[in-house]
């Protein structure tokens, strides 16, 4: 992946953090999901990650967690669900979370031998299409891009607080799909897949810089 860089801001925490963001955002390695054969032309991937050498996919026209190992093209297990699961985020090298906006429902799993096993539920009174966690403090960033705000939840559920947001960033969040916490730097990354644009802003809600993509 390369990307073009648009830095805001004259702080050097600033700056230190754009240069980290450059070099971790290097194209590291790419799996063509078709080349698996787990979907069909009707089902749309809506979030991937990468854990224990394993793949976790989310389906939804077929609402499902399909997983699959790194070196090969077979599927190792698939989970029904009732709901579609809008993204699946790692916590920890076992650890996902999964989020299932339409029913306002957040779920905890871990992946034991290449199979998810749901452990846990947590309902919310915000649809949250995207979860991250802040290790750091065992907190949650919840992600609701149609009501254009970001949350922070404690483990439990209850809301810790809202981020107080820009109008500029508040349309950023209407238009992102998926944020990434980065704790070390204490930074929010949201990713805009209209314009292949990544933004990062600081945990009070301020636009630190942005990541534009020449590539979809």
């Amino acid at each position: 992946m390369v990307c073009d860089v648009s830095e805001k801001g004259s702080d050097s925490a600033i700056k230190q953090t754009s240069i980290y963001a450059e070099r971790s955002l290097q194209f590291q390695s790419e799996i063509s999901l078709d080349e698996m054969k787990l979907i069909n032309s009707n089902n749309n991937i809506y979030s991937c990650i990468w854990i224990d050498h394993h793949i976790v996919v989310a389906l939804d026209t077929s609402p499902s967690l399909v997983v699959f190992h790194e070196d090969h093209k077979t599927v190792l297990s698939m989970i029904n669900c009732k709901s579609m699961p809008w993204s699946v985020s790692k916590t920890g090298p076992n650890d996902m979370v999964i989020t299932f906006p339409r029913q306002r429902k957040i779920s905890f799993a871990q992946l034991r031998h290449g199979n998810v096993h749901l452990v846990a539920h947590m309902t919310t009174n915000v649809p949250y299409k995207d979860v991250a966690m802040d290790t750091a403090l065992n907190q949650y960033i919840c992600l609701a891009n149609t009501e254009g705000q970001i949350d922070v939840l404690n483990n439990d559920g209850s809301l810790l607080h809202t981020l107080d947001v820009s109008p500029e960033i508040k349309n950023c969040i209407t238009s992102s799909h998926h944020i990434v916490v980065h704790v070390n730097f204490r930074i929010l990354l949201l990713t805009d897949t209209i314009f292949n644009k990544i933004t990062a802003i600081n945990f009070h809600g301020k636009t630190l810089f942005e990541y534009q993509s020449n590539n979809p």
